[in-house]
């Protein structure tokens, strides 16, 4: 029987006067064809705490979905909170997504 990715979003290192470096790790790639794959955040009102690809902002990643840490660098949001998490849409839309992390830049 077939089985979903499974991932999990890790700590992103963001500085705000130059870039963001999304990170994410692929924990197990399944058996299951994945078509897009990245991270998924929340950073302009309203805030979502729980980020989806149908409404929040996506980083979508252009490395080959395996097993594995993947990391994307790239312009992110500069606000005071940021809710972000990994993704992959899977063939036909279904959407597995890894753990939310909550960034409070100071």
């Amino acid at each position: 029987m077939p089985g979903p990715p499974q991932l999990e979003t890790l700590v992103t290192e963001m500085n705000c006067h130059a870039s963001f470096t999304f990170k994410l790790n692929v924990v197990e790639s399944g058996n299951m064809h994945v078509v897009e794959y990245g991270i998924v955040y929340s950073a302009s009102a309203p805030i979502n705490p729980t980020p989806t690809v149908e409404t929040n902002t996506k980083v979508i990643f252009s490395d080959p979905f395996s097993d594995g840490a993947k990391s994307k660098v790239e312009g992110g949001p500069c606000v005071p909170h940021t809710y972000y998490r990994a993704y992959a849409i899977l063939d036909g839309g279904t959407v597995v997504y890894g753990n939310i992390i909550h960034f409070q830049y100071t």
